[in-house]
């Protein structure tokens, strides 16, 4: 789409032109689009507590979580009948290649003969067998959501190799044909594991949009972002080929989309309000909807869907807007701004394709991320806050960001916190976003996480 500038230039030379001797016909300037033209109407949504049920809950366990397991509840851990009373779904956080499984560092890459113990498949296949053999743990039902770039992703910024997973040798941006070919590999072996439910694709792929700019430290690819969207679109039907039932979906970032996109398509758009529903249905259709549809127009369903859910990740910037450092704001004013910003999230999958949809939404990670442990109280209002914003989505599983706290200090040892922010690219706010703390004991966000509707 041409922007406004082009069309009102484009208008211009056209009144400028006339034959000499000729009657000069008045010629009009083409109108730009106009952005308010189909955006749909913004209906004020009913709100309650949004307790989520046994159906929709999901844990998140890792390694890092055995610490804190118990076979019965007690002083301190988490016992297996409150895991498996509490949530029907196990989240597995996977990245496309685990570096480490791979043998390579974050910033290195693994080489190719090493790839299939590094991908997704084998690491869940590990997991699962130890949760089951050693704590005697299973669920009903198995949920993975795979990052395909690090956690580190601001070092997308740098004119080096992008922090995207990527097996050595290969290009690692995704219209290069062995990277999309190893990618859609992974997925589709990935496909075959037992009990899968669900799989979101990237936790974050509109956060790739962002480094697509011509500044003078980074690269300049806007073409990669729809290889991206083509690519999603192959693996979900790699994924259903194998797995018919298998869910899969996109996973994005909300408050980079409210806090970034959003304002910036706004202004490109000339339209004021950035908390209004055209700046967020613009920013839709040029970020999310490529991602939710593989083939023209609507009535080609079911050959034009591309996903089963929206995944988000729920992981505010804590003293941006509209929190301000506050995790459960009060007064109308601040109540209503809080509100505002989570107005949309339904619309996150709002398509009609032949009578199907609109989608729902999952929300992957939730967290109210801290830097220090001090402020980890705030995750419970964080949560209660957040649960009757959303209540009014439609929600196909909900995820916390962690069991449990990762320790940051241990005696004459380098603490678990440092081999994962060394060795998986994670943040010190990744280590301080559990629902326990790193010796088991259970934080208030937990009972609220498992309270029944």
């Amino acid at each position: 789409m041409r922007s406004r500038a082009a069309f009102l230039l484009s208008g211009a030379l056209v009144a400028g032109l006339g034959a000499c001797g000729e009657q000069e016909v008045k010629q009009v300037a083409p109108t730009p689009p106009d952005p308010l033209a189909d955006v749909p109407e913004d209906a004020v949504p009913e709100l309650d507590d949004g307790h989520w049920g046994f159906e929709q809950r999901a844990i998140p366990l890792d390694t890092e979580d055995f610490a804190v397991l118990q076979a019965e509840d007690g002083a301190a851990g988490v016992s297996i009948e409150v895991l498996r009373g509490g949530f029907k779904s196990l989240v597995l956080n996977l990245p496309y290649l685990d570096y480490l499984r791979g043998g390579a560092g974050t910033n290195d890459c693994v080489d190719a003969e090493d790839a299939s113990d590094a991908f997704p498949l084998a690491s869940a296949r590990a997991f699962i067998d130890r949760l089951e053999s050693q704590e005697g743990l299973t669920f009903d039902a198995i949920i993975v959501n795979v990052d395909l770039m690090n956690p580190q992703r601001a070092d997308l910024a740098s004119p080096r190799v992008p922090a995207i997973y990527h097996i050595c040798g290969q290009d690692p941006f995704f219209g290069d044909p062995e990277h999309r070919a190893s990618i859609l590999q992974a997925f589709t072996e990935l496909a075959a594991l037992p009990n899968l439910a669900y799989v979101t694709v990237g936790t974050e792929l509109n956060k790739y949009t962002f480094y697509q700019t011509p500044e003078p430290d980074r690269r300049l690819v806007p073409e990669d972002y729809v290889n991206l969207a083509t690519l999603y679109r192959e693996i979900y039907t790699a994924v259903k080929a194998v797995s018919p039932d298998v869910k899969v979906g996109p996973g994005f970032s909300w408050d980079f989309m409210m806090s970034v996109s959003v304002p910036s398509i706004a202004t490109e758009y000339g339209i004021s309000d950035p908390r209004s529903i055209a700046a967020f249905y613009r920013t839709w259709q040029r970020t999310i909807y490529p991602f939710l549809v593989s083939a023209g127009t609507p009535n080609q369903f079911p050959n034009g869907l591309s996903a089963d859910f929206v995944g988000l990740t729920m992981l505010p910037d804590t003293e941006a807007d509209p929190f301000q450092g506050d995790p459960a704001p009060t007064g109308d004013e601040a109540i209503a701004d809080v509100e505002a910003y989570y107005r949309f999230v339904p619309r996150m999958g709002a398509l009609e394709l032949g009578g199907a949809g609109p989608l729902p939404v999952a929300f992957t990670q939730i967290d109210w991320p801290v830097k220090s442990g001090s402020f980890r109280n705030q995750k419970a209002p964080f949560l209660e806050t957040f649960k009757r914003s959303v209540s009014h989505a439609d929600v196909a599983f909900a995820a916390w960001r962690r069991m449990s706290d990762v320790l940051t200090d241990l005696d004459g040892q380098t603490p678990p916190c440092d081999r994962l922010i060394e060795g998986y690219g994670q943040t010190k706010e990744f280590c301080n976003s559990g629902l326990t703390n790193d010796t088991g004991s259970n934080r208030d966000a937990l009972q609220i996480f498992l309270t029944d509707p």
